[in-house]
């Protein structure tokens, strides 16, 4: 019989840390609204609209965006927070 004990006990050992380069292929610009909320459209550089090609096929896009004002060591520790549609919840980043 085999326990959850067992069971982590025969798991691989964790990998090494790997770090990745993002490269920005575009921005985000607000259409209307105020500066945080409203209608966006995402431009691509020329170089990456190939890239495009037949994307209409396809029903969801998935977008990798950095917030870059936001980017400074204290903020890149946070795991936890407020959002703000729901300041009284605490979730996590991921989430």
């Amino acid at each position: 019989m085999s326990t959850d004990q067992d069971q982590s006990a025969a798991a691989p050992p964790p990998q090494p840390a790997v770090e990745f380069t993002l490269r920005r292929i575009g921005v985000i610009r607000r259409t209307g609204g105020t500066e945080k909320l409203g209608p966006a459209r995402i431009e691509i550089e020329a170089q990456y609209r190939d890239g495009l090609l037949e994307l209409a096929h396809f029903s969801h896009v998935l977008v990798v965006w950095w917030a870059h004002e936001c980017d400074n060591d204290m903020n890149r520790g946070t795991l936890r927070v407020r959002p703000r549609p729901a300041p009284d919840r605490l979730m996590g980043v991921f989430a």
